[in-house]
């Protein structure tokens, strides 16, 4: 009547209602299950999530799978794998899937070969995160598998591999069969595989997506994330694509919270040697507050701001004006820019 939320279960009656005959009972001790799990003398709850894998209800085995992977229960990979060989349902499978990517390991072969062999799968979805999952482990043919994703029947798993190409070629050169399917995504028809070619490509200093990138930062697109729209700023300012200067600046004036990535963009505005956006930059560094200090001293590494060098190593040494971590890695990063970043 009054929205009160109900206190978290004891443990005794998490592991009570895990055996319930009422299967609403047993998916709401999940939730308290996996919080006692994470403790150190939390066994039995361990236990309890494990038994749940077996649960006569589709959705309880999906969330106790996710579960184990929350509560990181990295004995359980070998429930995990017996689970998946029997599991009927999709949704469960790839939940199962998402628990192996998150707490099996390279060295676990078994584990490897079972999410490999889910990348053939019939569902779409399936292969969505035996791909995920694959690319988490690591092993050696991840690239392989990437570069054969891209051409999936499916857009999702498309999309996805572009994603992970962007993260696991980050250090070497996009290999010439996903640029060409980037490319030919671009040209084709679907506005949101477009979108994910032309971050790609873009975040290997190819323009062809240019385009894109500007109008992702410029218009509300409704099947564009915040995630894609922040790529596309970062980008911007990185490639000092000026003439996405005019949108930044719409995006930075914003106040309240409006725009949610006013932050992103003033960063990119400075990169991209906006005055204004600078010495905006620069006075945060003498902000009232620790955590405003701290948010701008992040900023100006990432702007590659080389004027605020001497006022961050003033800084060193005291952490209550700002995070030390966040200190040492503005620093970090006016080394790797180098001074000819500064206008």
């Amino acid at each position: 009547m009054f929205g009160l939320r109900l206190l978290p279960r004891t443990l005794e009656a998490a592991l009570r209602d895990s055996a319930s005959a009422d299967v609403a009972v047993r998916r709401g001790a999940l939730g308290d299950l996996v919080r006692s799990a994470r403790a150190e003398d939390g066994e039995r709850a361990r236990q309890a999530l494990l038994a749940a894998l077996d649960d006569a209800d589709a959705d309880v085995r999906a969330r106790a799978a996710v579960g184990l992977a929350d509560a990181d229960v990295r004995s359980a990979v070998s429930a995990l794998l017996l689970r998946l060989e029997d599991e009927p349902e999709v949704r469960v499978r790839q939940m199962l899937l998402l628990a192996l990517g998150e707490l099996a390991e390279e060295r676990d072969t078994a584990a490897v070969a079972a999410v490999r062999a889910a990348l053939t799968a019939e569902q779409a979805s399936e292969r969505f995160q035996a791909l995920l999952a694959l690319h988490q482990l690591g092993p050696g043919d991840v690239d392989a598998a990437v570069i054969h994703a891209a051409t999936d029947t499916d857009v999702e798993v498309q999309r996805l591999a572009f994603r992970i190409a962007e993260a696991r070629f980050s250090k070497r050169s996009l290999p010439e069969a996903l640029r060409a399917r980037a490319l030919a995504a671009l040209d084709g028809s679907n506005p949101a595989l477009q979108v994910g070619a032309a971050l790609l490509l873009a975040e290997f200093g190819d323009s062809a997506g240019d385009a894109i990138v500007l109008r992702l930062i410029a218009e509300r697109l409704a099947f564009v994330g915040q995630e894609e729209i922040q790529a596309a700023i970062e980008i911007a300012g990185r490639r000092r694509l000026e003439a996405a200067l005019p949108a930044l600046r719409r995006r930075a004036r914003s106040w309240f919270g409006r725009d949610g990535l006013a932050y992103e963009a003033r960063i990119a505005l400075a990169r991209l040697g906006d005055a204004g956006a600078r010495q905006q930059l620069l006075q945060g560094l003498s902000a009232f507050s620790f955590d405003a200090r701290t948010l701008a001293v992040a900023a100006a590494g990432r702007a590659g701001l080389q004027e605020a060098r001497s006022r961050i190593e003033a800084f060193v040494g005291k952490p209550e004006l700002a995070d030390e971590n966040a200190v040492i890695e503005a620093l970090r990063a006016l080394d790797a820019e180098g001074p000819e970043t500064s206008p």
